[in-house]
């Protein structure tokens, strides 16, 4: 037969330190912990006496043990026990046991705690002066219970002309505030005592009713939503919104908006065009040394670069290639219109014999075809015009002849 209980760890509800205790042998599961919390109830050190194991599951809670191990008169004097001294806070070092609990039960955990909560709030104060809005991820939920209560007193002390909204929202929000507020065992011995005095637990309840506090399921929740999209996407300026199928009715799609609206269902795949024809690329500086460009004109530059395209903090970056090409091995790309009247001597350079057609003319505009005939050492056909230069040949060596001769006199990186 075994026997679990549970104990407060001192972080959070839900939070608890399981002992497990067998006919042969008994073990406590240690999670993430801290001594005293200004909301929840203490840590109860009890649970560790007397394991033969104790399963550590997370380590930051002992981060700040090795100087209040200092301040007990802990000393460490063997390298290869630096881990078990450093970290262990229960010895036999001349000071008892409930002097080392009381000494670990301060109230400085809840000075700092607090005093980050404060911190908190005074910078929500001053994004709000400024006009902006506060995004709050829930983690630990006592947190933002202790932060609800801190930013009521911090609003209200400020003195704000206008009502600022606080928007808690998530799909068990309803259930989460009405839970903390009935049930006060996990709370600290101060909320617990407020229960008895019929105050409430936690300050959000005063938002409540004053109606300053709002709980929504979802983040498109229609009671979130109504009256408030328009003036924000007025202040975003998007082009294009990517809004749910369900809630198509809180925005229908109008000629008379700037921007356009794209809805979207489970399940389903839209296809969401490119707003953007042109976008900034970085480059890192190993890539930039590396470059060997060629000037097309007073204005323009033109370099061959191989890199992979990494996307970085939302921003395109060129990032140098693993491997780079032997600049003997590869093959130049050519730029730029072939001057006809340079190719007859081209060739003829190479040994190939060729001839224009009767009706060619160098005065001609440059856009206009012209033609050339390779007669010997075979027989080929050269068509250029102002936008590329084709190679009709079906001898491979002949058409590798002709091509080296254009290449002569094309500009290439």
């Amino acid at each position: 037969m075994l026997m679990l209980k549970a104990s407060s760890s001192g972080l959070e509800l839900g939070n608890c330190v399981w002992t497990i205790k067998g006919p042969r042998a008994s073990m406590t599961y240690l999670p993430s912990s801290i001594f005293v919390s200004a909301h929840a109830l203490d840590f109860d050190y009890s649970s560790l006496k007397g394991n033969d194991v104790i399963l550590f599951s997370d380590f930051s809670s002992l981060n700040g043990m090795y100087d209040d191990n200092k301040k007990m008169g802990e000393h460490i004097v063997n390298e290869t026990d630096i881990f078990l001294a450093s970290n262990s806070v229960f010895r036999d070092d001349g000071m008892d046991e409930d002097e080392s609990i009381k000494f670990l039960c301060s109230n400085d955990d809840i000075a700092e705690e607090i005093e980050r909560i404060n911190f908190i709030c005074s910078c929500i104060t001053d994004a709000i002066n400024s006009g902006g809005s506060v995004l709050i991820p829930i983690g630990r939920l006592g947190i933002i219970l202790l932060l609800l209560e801190h930013m009521s007193e911090t609003l209200h002390s400020s003195n704000m002309k206008s009502q600022v909204p606080i928007f808690m929202i998530s799909d068990t929000a309803e259930e989460i505030i009405t839970f903390t507020n009935a049930l006060p065992e996990w709370l600290c011995k101060s909320r617990q005592e407020k229960l008895f005095s019929c105050e409430p637990l936690f300050g959000h309840v005063e938002l409540l009713k004053e109606g300053k506090l709002s709980l929504f399921p979802h983040l498109y929740s229609k009671g979130l939503l109504v009256g408030k999209i328009d003036p924000l996407m007025g202040l975003l300026k998007p082009k294009l919104i990517l809004f749910p199928e369900g809630q198509k009715s809180l925005c229908p799609a109008t000629d008379k908006l700037p921007w356009s609206f794209l809805y979207y269902s489970k399940g389903k795949t839209i296809e969401v065009p490119n707003m953007r024809e042109e976008f900034e690329v970085r480059m890192t500086t190993e890539v930039a040394f590396g470059l060997q460009p060629r000037q097309l004109d007073k204005t323009t530059a033109v370099a061959r670069l191989k890199a992979k395209l990494l996307l970085s903090n939302g921003q395109y970056v060129l990032a140098a290639a693993k491997s780079e090409l032997d600049q003997s091995e590869r093959h130049l790309l050519h730029r730029g219109t072939v001057d006809a009247s340079r190719i007859p001597s081209a060739l003829q350079e190479k040994g190939i014999v060729c001839s224009f057609s009767a009706h060619a003319d160098y005065s001609a505009p440059s856009d206009r075809e012209r033609v050339i005939s390779v007669t010997s050492p075979g027989e080929a056909l050269v068509k250029v015009t102002s936008e590329r230069t084709t190679i009709y040949c079906d001898d491979e060596e002949t058409a590798e002849r002709v091509y080296d001769a254009l290449r002569s006199i094309c500009n290439g990186i």
